[in-house]
């Protein structure tokens, strides 16, 4: 899970969409799916498990591979961000994320699957040092999620109209007690090592059978178009410094131009060079603050050839220039 830096710059009109007890409801075009919460468990001591092991705020490692925990003892602005596919779960405080034109909450006992890279805004809304805000994301690993699909009976699988871009369950008993597991892995190198993969693919499993599976399903659907652009967006997350065109891409997914737009800003909510400048502009800025990169520097590596260019549209996002958003961003944690 990549994510900016606590600053809230936005003008766009959006529509809240809170998370309450009641049955699934999704927003326009089914881009955020909220699930029934009354399924959702008091999660008893495991957030105070967590909390023993974040020492620090921001997001840090786990012992166990591909699963990161965060904690954040403040309430932070609105702010832009990237989801990498992950499933995140939250175990204690609430963050209320902003999509395209809509806004959702989500919170303690909940989680969210994000199935492709995904550029939005997010702000924490409830936390504090007695309190903090705490969580795990566990990064999706296509192959793992391919086995599980082909040993579970797709009768057993749930099926949707049409897969959404973001999806919001409760964590329910079976869950919560995957995840008691998981946390509790932490404290042995060996149980880390040898459980730690074991539990989380039967989290992943859970997932699967839930309303939310069919959002892993349709991204690992070769001949899918949600595939097919969940594929494109991973080629430009791995070289976004590649000046494509919009003809270039759907050439390389084999869609038509006009259904490459259309399914691109369905599941991202931006046309493909928006998505383009977004990623570039999230790589640049993650290149200033960990490898203490100049501006000029991080926006050549990111595909820019002008640095006033760069700045101006850096500025229009993070809602500062590079140098002074540096300056911000070593006073709050990444979350």
């Amino acid at each position: 899970m990549n994510v900016a830096a606590n600053y809230t710059h936005s003008t766009a009109m959006t529509t809240n969409v809170s998370i309450q007890h009641g049955a699934i409801r999704s927003t326009d075009a089914m881009a955020v799916q909220i699930s029934d919460l009354s399924r959702a468990i008091d999660l008893g001591g495991l957030p105070g498990e967590l909390e023993r092991h974040t020492v620090q705020q921001g997001l840090a490692e786990t012992p166990v591979p591909g699963v990161k925990m965060f904690r954040c003892d403040d309430p932070t602005p609105r702010a832009p961000c990237v989801y990498d596919p992950c499933v995140v779960f939250i175990l204690q405080g609430a963050k209320r994320g902003y999509f395209g034109t809509q806004s959702f909450e989500y919170g303690a006992s909940s989680f969210v699957v994000f199935a492709v890279p995904i550029p939005m805004e997010a702000e924490i809304i409830a936390a504090s040092a007695d309190e903090p805000f705490l969580g795990l994301a566990l990064t999706i690993d296509p192959a793992l999620i391919a086995d599980l699909q082909m040993r579970i009976d797709e009768e057993a699988m749930p099926t949707s109209r049409v897969a959404e871009t973001i999806a919001i369950s409760p964590v329910d008993e079976d869950m919560g007690d995957t995840l008691n597991r998981l946390v509790a892995t932490f404290d042995n190198e060996r149980d880390a090592k040898i459980l730690g993969p074991m539990i989380t693919r039967e989290i992943f499993y859970r997932v699967l059978l839930g309303h939310q599976g069919t959002l892993l399903r349709a991204a690992a659907q070769r001949h899918s178009h949600y595939h097919r652009i969940g594929h494109l967006l991973k080629m430009i997350q791995d070289d976004c410094s590649a000046n494509y065109t919009t003809a270039e891409m759907a050439s390389l997914v084999s869609m038509s131009k006009t259904s490459l737009h259309e399914s691109f800003k369905s599941i991202t909510a931006m046309t493909p060079l928006q998505y383009v400048k977004s990623i570039r502009l999230h790589r640049a800025r993650l290149l200033m603050l960990s490898e203490g990169m100049s501006a000029s520097a991080a926006a050549y590596e990111v595909g820019y050839a002008s640095s006033s260019q760069f700045s101006r549209e850096f500025k229009r996002l993070f809602g500062l220039p590079p140098r002074l958003d540096a300056q911000r961003a070593a006073a709050g944690p990444l979350v």
